[in-house]
């Protein structure tokens, strides 16, 4: 099953943070520049069944941050 999420950058921490306690790995990190701007995608798996959840976050082009995962990772 796959599904994929529009997030915003704000929002990033917490609904890793929710995958992350559901057994879910991030697998991939990607970065796209469409005609709309910059977007990441953040690609999680989990097994058994077979989960892929991806998070797309847009961002703004003259500001293009996300929000650091590292203490998700390294607690």
């Amino acid at each position: 099953m796959r599904t994929t999420h529009e997030v915003d950058a704000a929002e990033l921490p917490q609904r890793v943070k929710r995958l992350l306690a559901e057994g879910h790995r991030l697998a991939l990190v990607a970065a796209h520049l469409d005609e709309a701007g910059p977007r990441v995608v953040y690609l999680f798996v989990a097994g058994s069944p077979d989960t892929r959840t991806e998070l797309h976050v847009r961002l703004d082009p003259d500001r293009p941050e996300v929000p650091t995962l590292a203490h998700l990772s390294f607690p």
